[in-house]
């Protein structure tokens, strides 16, 4: 596989970025303590997260194959960012607390994140990619 630096580039960037907003999300949708439920507004805010993150993985895409020309590089960007994203969400649960976690949990929530987030990041890079490369004239 060639990774060109671009296509790195663009997947650290934007599994960081998409981590910021999940993170946000997080720290705004976590019941408090006291109370044991969510807002009902708590699933409108999960939506339009899951429609932030598929942009960002298509613009992330889109970046890496235009940059390097190759549409290939786009699905591969997709793919980091999806990796990236996935890690530091993994992280942040068990930084923040938000559920009580052991040693197996930290494990079976960064599998379950990263089969979220890696297909859906590939499959979107992929897509990115395919408007952003240049076509073959016939």
């Amino acid at each position: 596989m060639n990774f060109r630096r671009q296509t790195i580039l663009a997947g650290i960037a934007f599994g960081a970025i998409t981590s910021v907003a999940d993170i946000a999300v997080m720290l705004l949708t976590t019941p408090s303590p006291s109370s044991n439920q969510t807002a009902p507004g708590d699933i409108g805010t999960q939506c339009v997260n899951l429609i932030v993150t598929m942009i960002f993985y298509t613009v992330c895409g889109y970046m890496a194959a235009g940059l390097t020309r190759d549409v290939s590089q786009g699905l591969r960007a997709g793919g980091i960012a999806g990796i990236v994203t996935s890690i530091i969400d993994s992280l942040a649960i068990t930084a923040l607390g938000i559920v009580p976690l052991s040693v197996g949990d930290i494990i079976a929530q960064l599998i379950f994140i990263a089969v979220l987030n890696v297909p859906i990041g590939l499959a979107l890079g992929y897509v990115g990619g395919t408007y952003s490369a240049p076509r073959n004239a016939a």
